[in-house]
């Protein structure tokens, strides 16, 4: 299977057919020598990440985009102990852990964020901290 395609953003900028999830997309951005999953929200002007107990506002990154090749992306429950089966890979800690799109919700409305299998947790950007979650979604990639 082809990998997902991702585009260049900056600014709060995003390009047609980006992933959207409550009004914030699916992005990631440079870090720590590493590559870290967060949402890109557009009135903040950048895409904002979850590490190490602190928010991070990144204004050049990524977004990932829809499949254009007659794949489907969808959410599935995961407690991070079971990785579902076509889980989106799209970063990576210092370390060397992949890390896996996820969200979790607060307030309401849900927040994108990412897991890696060592911690078995969301991890999203929230309030000016990053929260780590145990009830959350994984992004999936599948045939149709």
């Amino acid at each position: 299977m082809a990998d997902l395609q991702w585009a260049p953003g900056s600014a709060g900028s995003v390009p047609d057919g980006a992933v959207e999830v409550d009004g914030a997309y699916v992005g990631r951005a440079h870090h720590d020598q590493g590559v870290i999953v967060g949402p890109v929200v557009c009135a903040e002007s950048c895409c904002m990440i979850g590490y190490c107990g602190e928010q991070f506002n990144k204004d050049e990154y990524e977004v990932l985009l829809e499949p254009t090749d007659g794949r489907r992306l969808r959410w599935e429950p995961c407690d991070g102990s079971n990785m579902p089966e076509g889980a989106v890979e799209a970063g990576y800690l210092c370390s060397g852990h992949k890390l896996y799109v996820t969200r979790a919700k607060k307030d309401d409305k849900f927040i994108i964020g990412h897991m890696n299998t060592t911690h078995c947790v969301c991890c999203i950007p929230y309030q000016g901290a990053s929260c780590d979650c145990t009830d959350f979604q994984v992004l999936v990639v599948y045939s149709v």
